[in-house]
């Protein structure tokens, strides 16, 4: 299978995997894959804009936030265009959701999880990722289409 397919049939796995785990309760895993969906979907808008390197200063790749960040800032982004499929309050969204994420995973032992708070991240996360993956495909097919030019 060629890595474009694969990639597609990967993804399309996580999303399942999502849909199962939410439907089941398992929210720590949902919670989980929507991170992970977060970070592909991010990442792959910059690659398909392309100028922008999807490393930092020190050549790590870019975290979520920093990912976040760059969308949020880089001229290519601001244009009106594009500006309004990935909008400033989704990125705030995102980075709002992405602190409430850490927080918990920072005190997972340390404290017991109350369950509808944890329930409320993961139906959050996942509303974000329904409206981060519809922007994505329609920026990335616009920035497709320009560098193809």
């Amino acid at each position: 299978m060629e890595p474009n397919k694969q990639k597609q049939a990967a993804y399309a796995e996580r999303k399942n995997q999502l849909k199962k785990a939410m439907n089941s309760g398992f929210c720590f895993e949902a919670i989980f894959l929507e991170y992970a969906i977060m970070e592909d979907r991010t990442e792959s808008v910059l690659r398909h804009e392309g100028s922008i390197p999807l490393v930092n200063k020190n050549g790590n790749p870019l975290t979520l936030a920093q990912k976040i960040n760059r969308i949020r800032s880089s001229k290519p982004f601001t244009e009106p265009k594009i500006r309004k499929r990935l909008t400033l309050e989704l990125l705030d969204a995102m980075d709002a959701w992405r602190v409430k994420r850490n927080k918990l995973v920072h005190v997972l032992m340390k404290n017991q999880s109350d369950a509808p708070e944890l329930r409320l991240i993961a139906e959050e996360g996942r509303e974000l990722v329904r409206q981060l993956d519809n922007a994505v495909k329609n920026v990335n097919k616009q920035f497709d289409a320009r560098n193809a030019e």
